[in-house]
C-alpha cells in the first residue's frame, strides 16, 4: 500500500450537502456586497453633493440629512456584509475539512497486517478491528479500521530486569535471534529504554527498544526475539577456555592459591613436556571463554585439566588460540 493511497471511504453526502450549503451562501452575501458597494458609491456622491449645494440654497437641510444617512447606512452595510462573508469562507473550510475526513487515506507505505491484531503494552491484548459492514460511532470511541506496518524497519522490544537494567546504555551494541532462525544474528544499537516499569509474575522489567533494518521483510510483528545487550567485547583476541582458569576456588599446582587481581590469574602450559604455571593477564570474560591479553601465546599447549580429574571438570589440553578462539581438550 503506497502512502496516501485511499483505503476507507465514509458517507459523505451529508458532508457534500454542508459544503454546498456554504459556497451558495458566500455566492449569495457576495452579490449583496456588490451591490450595496454600488449603492455606498452613489450615496458618497450624493451626500458630497449636498454638502456643496445646501450654503448656496442648492439643497435643503432635509436633504442634506438624508444624503448623509443613507451614506452611514451603505457605508454599515458594506462592512456586515465582508464580516459574514468572511465568516461563511471560515465555516466553509470546516465543512471541507470535514469533507475530506469521510475519505481514509494511507498515511505511510507499508502491508495491512492482520484485521485483529495484538499491541505490545503493558501486555500483549487482543484488539478487534472493524470489518465489512460494521456500523461504526467516533463519537463513543475511535473505531480501529485497519493496521498498516512499515516493515523496512522494525522496532525490537525487550524485556530486561530491574537488576540488569543499570548496566545497559543508549548506543550500546545489541544483537538477536529469533526463534525461527537462531543461526542468524541480527545487529543494532540500543535506542531508548523506557523508564515505566512492567510486573510480571511479581518480578519488575522495564523496556529497552532499538530500531533494526529489515529489507527482506523476514522480520514480521509479534515475533519472539533472543536479545543479547554486549557490555563489552574485544575483537580478535588470545582466548582460551573458561576451564583453564580457577573453577570454584580451587587450587592449580604452581600458582597462588588466590589470583592477585580481578583482572589477573594463573594457568599451567606444557613446556617441552613439563607442567610450567604461567601468570596471564586476563581481559573480558564471559561464562565459556577468557580472553587473555598476556602471560601465553598463540600456539601455547595450555592445561585444562588433570589426569584422572573427576567428569565435568575436563582433562587434556589444549592451544591458546589466536584471533578469537582457542581449542580445548577433551
Amino acid at each position: 500500500m503506497k502512502q496516501g493511497q485511499l483505503v476507507a471511504e465514509i458517507d459523505p453526502t451529508q458532508y457534500a450537502a454542508q459544503v454546498g450549503q456554504d459556497k451558495a451562501l458566500i455566492t449569495d452575501l457576495e452579490a449583496q456586497l456588490a451591490g450595496w458597494q454600488a449603492k455606498l458609491a452613489l450615496a458618497r456622491w450624493t451626500y458630497e453633493r449636498n454638502s456643496r449645494l445646501a450654503p448656496q440654497g442648492g439643497a435643503t437641510g432635509q436633504a442634506l440629512e438624508q444624503s448623509k444617512s443613507d451614506l452611514k447606512v451603505a457605508e454599515t452595510t458594506v462592512a456586515s456584509l465582508g464580516a459574514q462573508i468572511d465568516k461563511a469562507r471560515n465555516a466553509l473550510k470546516v465543512d471541507q475539512a470535514n469533507l475530506g475526513y469521510t475519505q481514509i487515506r494511507a498515511p505511510i507505505a507499508g502491508l495491512v497486517i492482520s484485521p485483529t491484531s495484538a499491541v505490545y503494552g503493558n501486555a500483549w491484548s487482543k484488539v478487534d478491528i472493524a470489518h465489512q459492514g460494521q456500523t461504526l460511532n467516533a463519537n463513543q470511541n475511535a473505531p480501529l479500521l485497519m493496521r498498516i506496518a512499515n516493515l523496512d524497519r522494525m522496532v525490537v522490544r525487550a524485556q530486561v530486569s530491574e537488576a540488569d537494567v543499570a548496566r545497559l546504555k543508549i548506543g550500546m551494541p545489541v544483537n538477536f535471534t529469533t526463534l525461527g532462525r537462531p543461526d542468524r544474528h541480527m545487529e543494532a544499537r540500543l535506542d531508548a529504554i523506557e523508564s515505566t516499569p512492567e510486573l510480571v509474575n511479581g518480578a519488575i522489567f522495564y523496556d529497552a527498544a532499538f530500531e533494526v533494518a529489515n529489507p527482506d521483510h523476514s522480520l514480521l510483528p509479534q515475533m519472539t526475539a533472543q536479545v543479547f545487550f554486549v557490555l563489552a567485547e574485544a575483537k580478535m583476541p588470545l582466548a582460551a577456555l573458561a576451564s583453564i582458569q580457577r573453577q570454584s576456588g580451587a587450587r592449580i599446582p604452581g600458582c597462588p592459591s588466590a589470583p592477585p587481581s580481578e583482572d589477573s590469574d594463573c594457568v599451567r602450559v606444557l613446556v617441552d613436556g613439563q607442567p610450567v604455571a604461567r601468570p596471564v593477564t586476563v581481559g573480558v570474560k564471559n561464562e565459556g571463554n577468557a580472553q587473555i591479553l598476556g602471560g601465553i601465546e598463540a600456539g601455547d599447549q595450555v592445561i585444562v585439566g588433570l589426569a584422572g580429574a573427576p567428569a565435568g571438570n575436563g582433562s587434556g589440553k589444549g592451544n591458546a588460540g589466536g584471533k578469537g578462539g582457542g581449542n580445548g581438550g577433551r
